[in-house]
C-alpha cells in the first residue's frame, strides 16, 4: 500500500472494487468476442464488417482497462491513492490518476462507438429489415458517429493546453469548471443510453413479423430487452 499518503479503509474498498470489476468485464468481453468469432467462422468462412468493428471495440476496451489501471496503479500492484482526498496525495500520484482518466474517457467513447455500429450492422444483416427500419438504423448510426466524435473532442480539449488536464504545474493552463464538465458527462451518458435503446427497440417490430415460433420471437425480444437494460 502507499507509504506517501494516508490509507483509508473505504479507499481500499473502492480501489479493489474498481480494479476487480474492470478486470472481470475485460475477461468477459474478450471471451464473448472470441466466441462470437468462433461462431461466425462456423457459419461462414469470412469475417464480416460487424465482427471487425466489434473486435475494434474490444481492443479499445483494453485501452479503457489500461486507463483504469493507470489510475489505480503505477506498477499494477501498488495503488495511486484512488479514494483518498486529492489534497492528501503527492502530486505525482495525482498526475497518474488524471492521466489514466484522460485516456479512459477517449477509449470509452471510441469503444462504445464501435460497439453500437457493430450491433447496427449485425441487426441489418441478420433480421432482413424493411427499408424504413434500415433507414432508421442508418440515422441512428450517423448519430452514433457524431456522438463519438463529440465526446472525444470535449474530453480532449476540456483543458488548454491539453496536457494541463494531468499536469497542473504548466503555466497559463486552464480547464472548464467541474460543474460544466459534469453536466457534459451526464448529457453524453444520457445520449449514449438513448442510442442504445433506439438500436435495440427499432427492430422489435420486424422480429414479431418473422416466420418463427412465438417462443423464439419472445426469446429474441428478451435478448434485445436485456441489451436495452
Amino acid at each position: 500500500m502507499g507509504e506517501d499518503y494516508p490509507e483509508l479503509p473505504e479507499a481500499v474498498y473502492w480501489r479493489q472494487m474498481l480494479g476487480g470489476f474492470s478486470i472481470a468485464f475485460f475477461i468477459i468481453s474478450t471471451i464473448a468476442f472470441a466466441l462470437r468469432i468462433y461462431a461466425s467462422r462456423m457459419v461462414s468462412s469470412s469475417i464480416r464488417v460487424d465482427d471487425v468493428l466489434m473486435g475494434c471495440a474490444v481492443l479499445v476496451m483494453w485501452g479503457d482497462t489500461a486507463g483504469v489501471w493507470l489510475s489505480l496503479s503505477p506498477v499494477i500492484v501498488a495503488y495511486n491513492g484512488i479514494g483518498v482526498p486529492a489534497d492528501l496525495l503527492p502530486e505525482y500520484r495525482q498526475v497518474r490518476i488524471r492521466m489514466g482518466l484522460w485516456i479512459l474517457t477517449k477509449c470509452w467513447a471510441i469503444s462504445m462507438g464501435f460497439n453500437k455500429l457493430s450491433i447496427i450492422l449485425f441487426l441489418r444483416r441478420v433480421l432482413g429489415l424493411t427499408r424504413a427500419v434500415n433507414m432508421a438504423l442508418v440515422v441512428v448510426g450517423v448519430c452514433v458517429v457524431i456522438w463519438t466524435g463529440a465526446v472525444i473532442l470535449y474530453t480532449t480539449f476540456v483543458c488548454t493546453p491539453v496536457p494541463f488536464y494531468w499536469d497542473k504545474s504548466m503555466p497559463g493552463g486552464w480547464c472548464w469548471g467541474n460543474d460544466k464538465f459534469m453536466i457534459q458527462n451526464v448529457v453524453a451518458g444520457v445520449l449514449a443510453l438513448a442510442l442504445d435503446i433506439a438500436i435495440l427497440i427499432i427492430p422489435v417490430g420486424t422480429v414479431w413479423k418473422l416466420q418463427i415460433k412465438r417462443k423464439q420471437k419472445m426469446a429474441v425480444t428478451l435478448v434485445l430487452g436485456v441489451g436495452a437494460m
